[in-house]
């Protein structure tokens, strides 16, 4: 027992230590110069209870361990205190797991946790940082409700919704591989894999993700329990993010994201609809650039949603520069809406181009509609409307060529009218996702948790 377990840790060559006091009951057998065996019966370190059984291993180094641990505590945020300065939350926590080898580094084997209503099931092994070098596990995340662990999603559309999260997770080069990977809530179900990077950063990650679902509003980052948008989705996509220089570092100033910025390549489809949009979540979502644009290019009616026919968006990404390629489409009774251009995640500006069409039927005047073409300017952080005006000014000989559509544009806005059934088939023939492999080796296929 005593007021701290930094001291004696240190003394076995452990460089941190949990903070609080602790007193430890038990009995330890065996000869010094062969393994030792613990019977931890009576373990505390501040308010967190620990209790152990196993071998230690062989003195000095203690490298054979094989030893069946579990904590059990309050908070885990106070519990971690001296270990780590990454925010926890401050909810109950156990933990059961074998340690295996070298405790001052072990494997973790067969680790099972829980914080708040949330728990981790994981079948195999894992090694310790930095390198986590025999790493090969099955696991099992399931999350009764995100926002008990997001504080932040607590008026989100997420919040008291459950989520299960399953995948393989192995050593493969210089990252890691995670395979059969599947998410699941509610009717949303995405399948994914990825080549994760072993260092810090994105640098080399790469994704390939499918998923569905019955509601686009939980992609949406202002949707709240109201729902700025009921739009059942598809998603496609496949991404890579390029190394980054030799001497830049992660830092929270921007800088190391604009240098793995400038390797982002792949392609995205998102297809939605038939749904509505919800009109007052719209008008009031908080600092929405987004829908201010489309309201101008939509005017909400008095009624509490418009409907959507079909949405569909087509993303390309190279050199760190995404275009919408061929663009967006959206359909709603009245009018079809395109938008088209780049954003240079390099620099963060922005140049698009958007533009919407009275449909075939519709009294324009009677439904208080002007077809408009509107572009955007500006930053990521800053984006601004560079014109706005109805398009027969806009495309005039006053104009000159300011406010005119792109080549790009002008051939998505020709795809729109010609395909007059669905014009967001129009947007989805056009993108092909394969060809780009993530990285990593496949794993065979297994049994879920």
């Amino acid at each position: 027992a005593g007021p701290a377990l930094a001291e004696p840790l240190a003394a076995l060559g452990f460089a941190a230590a949990p903070a609080g006091s602790y007193r430890f009951a038990g009995r330890v057998r065996g000869r010094p110069e062969h393994r030792l065996a613990l019977q931890l019966s009576e373990g505390r370190i501040g308010a967190t209870r620990v209790t152990a059984d196993g071998a230690l291993g062989t003195r000095p180094r203690f490298d054979d361990a094989n030893l069946a641990v579990a904590l059990r505590g309050p908070s885990l945020a106070a519990a971690a205190a001296g270990l780590t300065d990454v925010a926890l939350p401050d909810l109950p926590f156990a933990v059961e797991a074998r340690l295996l080898g070298d405790l001052r580094a072990p494997s973790v084997g067969n680790l099972a946790a829980s914080v708040g209503q949330t728990r981790l099931d994981t079948h195999g092994r894992t090694g310790w940082p930095p390198g986590f070098a025999d790493t090969d596990l099955r696991f099992l995340l399931q999350i009764a409700d995100p926002a008990e662990l997001a504080p932040a999603l607590a008026d989100s559309a997420w919040r008291g919704r459950p989520l299960r999260v399953r995948g393989v997770l192995r050593r493969s080069g210089n990252g890691f591989a995670l395979r059969d990977g599947a998410l699941e809530s509610e009717g949303l179900h995405a399948d994914f894999s990825a080549g994760l990077p072993a260092g810090p950063g994105l640098a080399g990650l790469s994704v390939e993700l499918t998923a569905a679902g019955p509601d686009l509003g939980l992609l949406l980052p202002g949707s709240t329990h109201d729902r700025l948008a009921e739009l059942p989705f598809r998603a496609e996509a496949v991404v890579h993010a390029g190394a980054p220089e030799p001497d830049v570092t992660l830092s929270a100033d921007g800088g190391v994201w604009q240098a793995l910025a400038a390797g982002l390549h792949g392609r995205a489809l998102l297809r939605g609809g038939p749904g509505r949009v919800w009109n007052p979540g719209m008008q009031r979502a908080p600092g929405s650039f987004p829908s201010r644009l489309i309201a101008k290019l939509i005017p909400f009616a008095p009624e509490p949603y418009t409907l959507v026919e079909c949405g569909a968006v087509a993303v390309g990404a190279a050199d760190g520069v995404v275009r919408l390629d061929p663009g967006l489409v959206l359909r709603t009774p009245e009018v079809d809406v395109t938008l088209t251009g780049s954003i240079d995640l390099n620099s963060e500006s922005i140049d698009l181009q958007a533009s919407n069409a009275v449909r075939q039927g519709i009294d324009p005047s009677a439904a208080g509609l002007v077809e408009r073409l509107v572009e955007v300017g500006g930053t990521l952080g800053e984006p601004r409307i560079v014109l706005d005006a109805p398009k027969a000014l806009a495309s005039g000989s006053a104009a000159g060529t300011v406010g005119r559509p792109t080549p790009v544009a002008r051939e998505l806005l020709d795809r729109v009218a010609a395909a007059a059934a669905n014009p967001c088939t129009a947007v989805g023939e056009s993108v092909e996702t394969d060809g780009i492999e993530p990285l990593g080796e496949t794993s065979p296929p297994g049994a879920a948790l």
